[in-house]
């Protein structure tokens, strides 16, 4: 007979799949690399404190943004093969997914409240910093979801 079939529930088990792929199979070193190379140079005089919280606000918006990436591949894929030949995951980003991810960044941001601790240029550079990483990692979580 019939099955009444919850989209919802399928959704949600596709989504909690994925994001348990993004964990084991996210590239760490990478993102220690980064912490090394730009975060710590960036945040070697603010308290213990600060440091700890701007890399969880870091690493979580990474994670979230290759997650995203992940789930939006086969779409992304769809409009990259709409375009013409000479575009570029970039373009499709900008086309298609830059006003989500700055809800993203910008859920991330009021979520630690960032504006509350630091100044209005340290404010700046964070935010400058979070959407140049999560439109790399969003990028990254795409052709991933491609390799697999």
């Amino acid at each position: 007979m019939g099955q009444i079939i919850d989209l919802e529930q399928i959704r949600t088990v596709r989504r909690d799949r994925i994001r348990n792929e993004a964990l084991k199979r996210f590239p760490w070193r990478e993102m220690e690399r980064i912490s090394r190379d730009v975060l710590e140079p960036m945040v070697r005089f603010w308290s213990e404190k600060k440091r700890h919280i701007l890399l969880e606000l870091v690493y979580r918006s990474v994670y979230e943004a290759f997650v995203y990436g992940m789930l939006e591949a086969k779409n992304a894929r769809g409009h990259l093969r709409d375009l013409s030949d000479s575009h570029t995951w970039d373009d499709i980003y900008r086309l298609f997914y830059q006003e989500n991810c700055q809800q993203l960044m910008q859920q991330m941001v009021n979520q630690f409240a960032i504006f509350q601790w630091l100044d209005e240029w340290r404010c700046e550079s964070v935010c400058l910093l979070l959407e140049y990483l999560i439109r790399v990692w969003f990028i990254e979580g795409l052709q991933f979801s491609d390799k697999s």
